[in-house]
């Protein structure tokens, strides 16, 4: 367990975490070039500024975390629990073969959204197949192009 460490890219980049809890824990301004997160916790983490470049995060939760202002592009989430986080100005989209004009789906499916602030964020080409958004902030969200068949 990680508690109330502050990280820095060294200790992070390229590196696999797996059933990992961190809490209050920041990985403010953080390079998470090549990083692999599998059944970690991330509970009251604040990932102001980082930069997620190659950053995968599976069956990962972000009970209470800031994760505001950052761009998802180069980042997959496979059922993740964002539930309680604070999602603020977030783009999520992902582009073919490093071809930044055309886009491809970004699979979301399976993620849940429950309570969590997402207000201002963009979502272009999403998969949100069976998303549960229940009591989210929705406000100024644009969702464009993206499926979101099952979803409440």
């Amino acid at each position: 367990m990680y508690k109330n460490k502050n990280f820095d890219e060294l200790e992070l980049k390229g590196k696999d975490f797996e059933k990992e809890v961190f809490v209050s824990s920041k990985f403010v301004g953080c390079n998470l070039r090549f990083t692999s997160f599998k059944n970690c916790e991330f509970k009251l983490c604040d990932f102001s500024g980082c930069i997620f470049d190659m950053t995968s995060f599976r069956d990962c939760k972000f009970p209470e975390s800031k994760l505001s202002n950052l761009n998802f592009s180069e980042s997959t989430f496979k059922d993740c629990d964002f539930s309680f986080a604070v999602m603020e100005n977030c783009i999520f989209e992902q582009f073919r073969d490093s071809n930044k004009l055309i886009r491809r789906n970004f699979d979301l499916s399976g993620s849940i959204f429950k309570h969590t602030t997402l207000s201002r964020s963009i979502f272009n080409f999403c998969d949100f197949s069976k998303v549960k958004f229940t009591e989210s902030n929705l406000e100024g969200v644009v969702f464009e192009k993206c499926n979101l068949l099952e979803t409440n």
